[in-house]
């Protein structure tokens, strides 16, 4: 859900919240909401479409801890800005129409939002940057400019907890050529962010274009091919055919079809295309892809210091268990002394964890894994 700055504070100190009908219906489901920030207003600088940052972040700060503030505990994370990748795009809300090189940069923005969002919001995630779907120049600038930020209270890579880009399949573009658009985003990703999880926020085919079944088919084989096939066959949903990155959440953009915009899963009565159909309502709510071989594995926590234990015991002696703990220190063990392990924590919050249990014989096919998120206090 975009949260536009230019509708919650349209003038400025004054906040309207138009949005809270919506997330606290959706809450109400059951639905977790990843919120965009971006879009700001004329009084801000914003210019005729939002898409130019303020100059003065000051201003941006405030608006960010208002909405963290606001929506603390209905809101489990926020992306920030969209597509600071692009300028000159003539759409509201779609990206950073100044200089990338331009104080205050995107990381500027990236840190301040971080700070009032763990101030105000304690354990909701933050991501970006919030690529579009063809890598470019300015994509990889402004990555290495979050790995050569550093502040008073930590580097720049450590206020971003997810990595995100878009995927969208433009025209009657096949399932390889978005593919081909998430490795050059992968190729960008610099040294302190590649082990974090990544959520493609944007993705989809447009009915314009390509038939019902065939948005339906590209869907489901491009999620397959990123979090389930592995050298041709099928594995747990951890890592696919890019075992070594984490993709943990996908987003089928966009739900609805409305006015000129067909990319929907829904038409614009509410009728459910073969997508929902054939795909998403197979399965449970929320619609999460089942994983192959995979039972999750469980923990128990005492302040800061977990206990995990990995389910996977078939051929226990010969099995690698793999623990990723989402703060940057991993443990490869086999055997059972490396089914279950302790982990201290270096600070409260809420990590991406990653059990996986490994054939020592072909270690690239994975027979268990799982990704929690996990919380510490």
């Amino acid at each position: 859900m975009t949260l536009r700055w230019s509708d919650i504070e349209p003038s400025q100190n004054v906040f309207t919240f138009p949005n809270d009908s919506a997330i606290n219906a959706a809450v109400n489901q059951g639905i977790k909401i990843l919120a965009i920030l971006s879009t700001a207003p004329a009084w801000a600088g914003g210019g005729a479409y939002g898409n130019t940052p303020p100059s003065n972040i000051a201003l941006w700060q405030t608006f960010v801890g208002a909405v963290a503030q606001h929506y603390r505990g209905k809101i489990i994370a926020y992306e920030i800005w969209n597509e600071p990748n692009l300028q000159n795009t003539n759409q509201i809300g779609v990206g950073w129409d100044r200089d990338v090189n331009s104080s205050p940069l995107y990381v500027d923005y990236l840190h301040v939002a971080a700070q009032q969002i763990r101030s105000n919001a304690p354990g909701t995630l933050v991501v970006g940057p919030v690529l579009s779907t063809s890598s470019e120049s300015r994509g990889n600038t402004i990555f290495a400019q979050i790995e050569a930020a550093s502040y008073s209270d930590g580097p720049g890579s450590s206020f971003l907890d997810v990595v995100s880009f878009h995927a969208n399949g433009a025209n009657n573009d096949g399932v390889q050529t978005s593919l081909d658009n998430v490795e050059g985003h992968l190729s960008q990703i610099t040294a302190s962010n590649v082990t974090k999880p990544i959520w493609i926020t944007e993705f989809g085919w447009d009915t314009s274009y390509v038939s019902q079944t065939t948005q339906e088919q590209n869907i489901a084989n491009f999620v397959l091919a990123l979090t389930g096939e592995n050298n041709g066959q099928l594995a747990p949903c951890f890592g696919g055919g890019w075992q070594w990155y984490k993709f943990t959440n996908m987003f089928i953009f966009d739900l609805q079809d409305g006015p000129g915009d067909t990319r929907g899963i829904f038409t614009p009565s509410g009728a459910p295309k073969v997508a929902v159909t054939s795909y998403t309502a197979t399965f449970p709510f929320p619609a999460e892809l089942p994983c192959i071989n995979n039972t999750k594995f469980t923990y128990s926590c005492t302040g800061r210091t977990c206990t995990f234990t990995n389910p996977y015991t078939q051929n226990e002696s010969y099995t690698i268990y793999i623990w990723d703990y989402g703060d940057g220190t991993t443990l490869m063990a086999t055997g059972a002394a490396g089914r279950v392990v302790v982990h201290t924590f270096p600070a409260a919050g809420t990590y991406f964890f990653v059990g996986t249990g490994a054939d020592t014989v072909a270690l690239g096919n994975l027979n268990q894994a799982d990704v929690q998120l996990v919380t510490v206090h």
